[in-house]
């Protein structure tokens, strides 16, 4: 990550790339869906997101500051994509061998919409 976060900084750092999609009544293509992400991420990888965060006084302030735009989106549907990309999920082994699979865990009763519509991208195999 450049640039690098403080020496202060610790444990796991969790911020979301957020992307909006109005319904417009047409159907929104992959590519267009892609480009949204993209430009998600790209504000989280920016330099000056990275200061911002990194800074001691800050920075939580800054991270709940880009989350904004999940209360602009108002009712809608939620989609959460992941990526477990380099996790190594698949090579764990907790004492009875490796899993055949790893996945997640939803709520089947729809109470919590988070946990819908959620996507992982990960390795394949052993």
């Amino acid at each position: 990550m450049s640039p690098r976060l403080s020496n202060n900084s610790v444990g796991n750092l969790v911020t979301t790339a957020l992307a909006s999609c109005k319904d417009t009544g047409n159907n929104v293509t992959m590519k267009e869906l892609v480009g949204l992400l993209r430009e998600g991420m790209a504000r989280i990888v920016d330099e000056k997101y990275i200061n911002a965060i990194s800074d001691a006084e800050h920075g939580f302030e800054a991270m709940l500051e880009s989350n904004k735009i999940l209360g602009e989106c108002g009712s809608g549907e939620l989609m959460t994509c992941s990526s477990w990309i380099g996790f190594g999920t698949n090579r764990y082994d907790f004492g009875w061998g490796k899993p055949l699979w790893t996945g997640l865990y939803g709520d089947p009763s729809g109470d919590h919409p988070y946990a819908n519509n959620f996507l992982v991208f990960k390795e394949l195999g052993a």
